[in-house]
């Protein structure tokens, strides 16, 4: 969609950029919250449940993840799990799915799960994944070292053997979110598109 110009519902009629903006803020104040929050970032989410051997060349590497220069010069937001399952009410708070158009990267890094976790790990993740999908935003989890592949989704099985010292698996993740950087400009144009929407329907109800 142009988003210089905009044809107000069926009358034909034209606006600018500008007249467009004002259009929207005269009826800011009545917008429903999705629509009036265009707050976006995307976010990093990591469980490093890995020996404490590994520990510092995993936050180093984590570290380097968070200093990456995107075009909109917006670093990305890394979040750093110890426990995951304690803290999946802090990160649907976190990210405020409701409201938001969230990008969202789900990895575990881990080289110590034991056979008695697996189960109880893969139901908390699948919790957190469905509760993030019904909010419409994109998840990619990642999987790395270890984990048996009969326990994981078959679109997630080819993963599994990643080792997050692989230069491989820093590169494709670091393309991850290059790739969710570079849609951040289509999800703000969806969303300012349903607001005009909005606003127009808005407008001729009143």
């Amino acid at each position: 969609m142009d988003l210089k110009r905009f044809e107000m519902s069926q009358k034909g009629k034209q606006y600018t950029q500008k007249e467009m903006e004002q259009f929207l803020s005269q009826y800011a104040t009545f917008m429903p919250q999705n629509l009036a929050c265009e707050k976006h970032y995307d976010m990093i989410i990591i469980h490093p449940n890995v020996a404490d051997d590994d520990k510092e060349e995993v936050y180093m590497f984590l570290d380097e993840l968070k200093n990456i220069q995107y075009e909109d010069k917006i670093p990305i937001e890394v979040t750093i799990l110890d426990n995951f399952a304690l803290h999946i009410g802090n990160i649907l708070d976190k990210l405020d799915l409701a409201f938001k158009n969230c990008s969202v990267i789900l990895i575990y890094l881990t080289n110590n799960y034991s056979d008695n976790e697996h189960e109880q790990r893969f139901f908390t993740e699948t919790a957190l994944m469905d509760a993030i999908m019904k909010n419409r935003s994109s998840v990619v989890p990642i999987y790395a070292k270890k984990l048996r592949k009969n326990m994981l989704p078959s679109y997630l099985q080819s993963l599994v053997e990643m080792n997050y010292n692989d230069e491989f698996f820093k590169t494709k993740l670091i393309n991850l979110a290059t790739k969710f950087r570079q849609g951040r400009k289509e999800r703000e144009e969806d969303l300012h598109r349903r607001k005009l929407e909005w606003a127009v329907q808005y407008h001729e109800k009143h």
